[in-house]
């Protein structure tokens, strides 16, 4: 099965005609999570993520999803509904969620 996240990835790929960048797809965390370094429940916590908040998911490994996000270095990126192009997030931090935790809405 090809992940959204591959979709998006050949898409904007295509679009581009640039191998190295790509779209990270446009997200909302559904329930409080935390954000862990690792893609493994005893991993350490990187973040908090409330309800609510806006992330994008740049990759994933089974149930866990790698997303970008916001912190304390002001916003994530150029805030876009059709996702995040990844040479555009310097200043996101970055958590491994579970995907029961978020609702993608892009890609």
């Amino acid at each position: 099965m090809i992940s959204n996240f591959a979709i998006t990835l050949l898409a904007s790929n295509l679009a581009t005609g640039d191998p190295a960048s790509y779209l990270c797809n446009y997200a909302r965390v559904t329930r409080s999570s935390p954000a862990l370094h690792d893609p493994h429940a005893h991993s350490g916590r990187v973040a908090r993520l409330r309800a609510g908040s806006v992330v994008y998911v740049c990759d994933e490994r089974g149930v866990w999803l790698n997303v970008f996000f916001s912190g304390q270095r002001g916003p994530c990126g150029p805030q876009f509904k059709d996702g995040l192009d990844v040479m555009k997030a310097k200043s996101c931090r970055s958590g491994w969620v579970t995907e029961a935790n978020v609702e993608v809405l892009s890609g």
